[in-house]
């Protein structure tokens, strides 16, 4: 989608950046109202709703070039985004203990990453395949594809876990009382705190990296092509993401069983370390493939992250309002996207993208000593579960 702004749309640096400025607002304003709404009415019907209100986006997407109706495209995806986030894994965790409570919620995330990564290998190069149509046929592709899983999501899927209180009359009270129990629960756990924290500096740094990483190749490099199409080079680099992220967290999760709480935090410590480094050589260097190889860096830590995140924070919200808790780290990371994404843009479009990579990196230190604080904290009682 991002090559269809550049070449399709002809959006420079900063409208790219905005575009993502503007999705992610609209992550911040719905994020947690529509995870309440998972915790008190149906996290299935959540999700349901986020992969067809995404299949909309990408129509909306996919016929329009003019930049107003590119925002409104971004602005229905991030609604549907809001409506998975959160919602998904506490449908999952709760599903979990219902029907196969021998599988812990550790070992289903990051299991289901592998097989979702195994999912977007197949679609890139499907997407490649329909670049030889046009790059717009390619995300009509997706929005179809989008549309399908959610009605079968809808007619398959089970909802075993989910139980709503008896007394609920589902009133607005219900949804203000859940909101309130899931700030109180982030706000008294320290371990919950210094996440939610990670994944705000994530955000903070993230946005220009996200929305420019292809213009950067296409602006300094003189790419190859595939079979004569010059959008191969996207499947080769997305698909060598899906592969080696697949490959960390298969080394990650190779004992199959819970992982320990410090050992969560120190891998989260070494990714988040490995995006610092990844993204200022990938703003800096000059030869080509030292630029690939700070790119998968980046795109592979920043893949592999997610999941492990995930895992912590539901072990440590209760079921009651476990996407509420979900949604307010997404919230975090939309909030810190937001504040830094027009500045990173506009450090790109006027001071250059290596300036922009460096000032992300920048803004990604603080992360390094909250998480090894929580380390410190754990391994001096290695035993508490809810700190």
């Amino acid at each position: 989608m991002a090559v269809y702004f550049i070449k399709e749309a002809n959006l420079n640096d900063f409208q790219l950046v905005i575009l993502g400025t503007i999705f992610e607002i609209t992550i911040f304003l719905g994020e947690v109202p529509t995870g309440v709404i998972a915790d008190v009415y149906s996290r299935k019907l959540s999700v349901t709703l986020s992969y067809l209100l995404a299949g909309v986006a990408f129509l909306i997407t996919g016929f329009s070039t003019p930049f107003a109706l590119l925002a409104l495209g971004a602005v229905v995806w991030g609604i549907s985004e809001t409506f998975l986030s959160g919602a998904r894994e506490a449908w999952i965790a709760d599903e979990l203990t219902a029907v196969t409570p021998e599988i812990s919620a550790d070992q289903a995330f990051i299991s289901g990453n592998q097989y979702s990564l195994a999912g977007r290998f197949i679609g890139v190069w499907a997407a490649f395949g329909f670049s030889f149509i046009s790059l717009r046929a390619s995300i009509l592709a997706g929005a179809v594809a989008f549309i399908i899983l959610g009605v079968v999501y809808q007619l398959l899927a089970t909802e075993k876990g989910f139980h709503r209180a008896p007394d609920h009359t589902h009133n607005f009270g219900d949804l203000i009382q859940t909101l309130k129990d899931g700030f109180n629960l982030i706000k008294t756990r320290a371990a919950l705190v210094a996440v939610v924290l990670t994944t705000m500096f994530v955000g903070f740094s993230s946005e220009a990296m996200d929305r420019l990483w292809q213009k950067r190749f296409l602006d300094s490099f003189d790419l190859p092509t595939l079979f004569n199409n010059p959008e191969g080079i996207w499947a080769l680099l997305q698909s060598g993401v899906m592969l080696g992220t697949i490959i960390v967290l298969a080394i990650v999760n190779r004992a199959k069983t819970e992982l320990p709480p410090l050992k969560i935090l120190q891998i989260i410590l070494g990714l988040v370390i490995s995006i610092a480094v990844g993204m200022v050589v990938f703003g800096w260097a000059d030869i080509f493939p030292v630029v690939i190889c700070a790119f998968f860096a980046v795109r592979i830590a920043r893949r592999a992250l997610d999941p492990l995140i995930k895992a912590w924070l539901n072990r440590r919200a209760e079921s009651n309002v476990r996407a509420t808790v979900l949604s307010f780290a997404g919230q975090a990371h939309s909030f810190g996207e937001i504040l830094s994404g027009p500045v990173l843009g506009s450090i790109s479009q006027f001071a250059g993208f290596r300036w922009a990579m460096l000032a992300s990196s920048a803004l990604l230190l603080p992360n390094i000593p909250i998480l090894a604080h929580r380390i410190k904290v754990v391994k001096a009682n290695p035993d508490e579960k809810s700190d």
